[in-house]
């Protein structure tokens, strides 16, 4: 399927690594993720920890700014609070 500008990405997810962080986008690969679950995401910095702040289909291709990294693995017991 090609990507347009204003089409939602659906396979894609934001993550926030401290709470006044940027948000990092990446690709949730078969997890199905929601805001507020904790995830551990491979970053420059190595393997951290964040929570999702941007769920699937809250991003439009636009807004990506290239090539994603996937989630490493959703952290158990994670969930919203």
């Amino acid at each position: 399927m090609e990507q347009t500008e204003g089409q939602r990405a659906t396979s894609v997810v934001g993550v926030r690594l401290s709470p006044i962080g940027a948000i990092l986008f990446f690709d949730p690969r078969d997890e199905a993720l929601m805001p507020g679950d904790r995830v551990t995401v491979d970053t420059e910095d190595g393997v951290q920890e964040g929570v999702v702040a941007i769920g699937p289909g809250q991003v439009l291709y636009s807004e990506i700014p290239g090539p994603l990294a996937p989630i490493v693995a959703r952290v158990e017991g994670g969930g919203s609070e």
